[in-house]
């Protein structure tokens, strides 16, 4: 098998994760990133920039439904006006518009090609999100938007790509740019990102957002998935001003939550999975522990294969 046929992701140092490719349907470079559309053997049809997997049809809805649910759950109906940054497909968008409290999403997306590229070959993920009339899409930098819109959200989601240099991403993840979230949060709001992976030898991102996390917000939450189409498990965040205590909730709690503010079926997130993901294991609790310093100011910048840079 040729080189051709597989897509290599560099996880750790000396360790990489691939997927055999049947077909590349679309290869375009916007003016910030290269996006393509590949077609895999394992997991159907996948979006990648700059040759890292974003989402791909056999597994997004772990990732989905995990970034939205638990926080927007704790909210409950207080879960009224909602700020998507990114989006990609539009995933995260379908699964905030099953809960019945939401009544305006803004999803803000740096790149036009991204939102025109999803339209066309994601309509099974987005599933007529854009369509909704609760939805409202700026094709704006969130930099700019925050600082003209004085608006406050109840629920802030980061679904961006990882912070590599000279990326869309790279100046949002900082304890400086959280700080500038915070104050766009409602007086009970939760910020969440995704933090990066937790494996053995891959958790410097995810340990050096965390310290930002924990400088710019007094209360953060944490929560690890698996979603094997990445390889390796990730680590979410979220950062509020309230104090939220999810391991309070218990399995049937949270299954209630479901039923009473979710509407249709889930796949992957209920009452059992939410203490799992909640419960971390020890060495992800002690990796969290040990981020350097620089992670409280400057920008984050994600090395593949070599951990984080300041």
């Amino acid at each position: 098998m040729n080189s051709q046929d597989w897509t290599h992701e560099v996880v750790a140092t000396g360790e990489v994760h691939s997927h055999q490719i049947v077909r590349r349907l679309h290869t375009e470079r916007s003016q910030f990133q290269k996006i393509e559309v590949l077609e895999t053997a394992g997991y159907g049809v996948g979006l990648f920039s700059d040759g890292r997997i974003q989402h791909v049809a056999g597994d997004e809805y772990i990732y989905s439904e995990t970034i939205i649910h638990p926080a927007a759950l704790l909210l409950g109906e207080h879960c009224k006006r909602a700020l998507i940054v990114g989006g990609g497909p539009g995933g995260a968008i379908r699964e905030l518009l099953r809960h019945r409290s939401i009544e305006t999403i803004t999803q803000v997306e740096i790149d036009p090609t991204m939102i025109d590229v999803s339209r066309r070959f994601f309509p099974h993920i987005s599933q007529g999100c854009w369509e909704d009339p609760r939805v409202r899409l700026e094709i704006a930098d969130i930099s700019d938007f925050l600082a003209r819109n004085g608006e406050r959200f109840d629920l802030i989601i980061y679904d961006v790509s990882e912070p590599m240099k000279d990326t869309p991403a790279s100046n949002l993840f900082s304890s400086v740019f959280f700080t500038k979230i915070r104050a766009h949060l409602s007086e009970r709001g939760i910020f969440v990102t995704w933090a990066g992976s937790v494996g053995p030898r891959s958790h410097e991102l995810a340990a050096s957002i965390h310290r930002a996390m924990e400088t710019a917000f007094p209360h953060v939450m944490r929560y690890v998935c698996s979603t094997q189409s990445y390889g390796t498990s990730w680590l979410t965040l979220g950062g509020s001003n309230h104090p939220y205590e999810p391991l309070q909730l218990g399995r049937e709690a949270v299954d209630r939550a479901i039923a009473d503010h979710i509407q249709g079926t889930l796949r992957f997130y209920d009452g059992t999975t939410h203490l799992h993901m909640f419960n971390l294991p020890k060495d992800v609790r002690a990796a969290l522990a040990q981020a350097p310093e620089h992670a409280t100011g400057a920008g984050i910048h994600f090395q593949p294969g070599t951990g984080v840079r300041p």
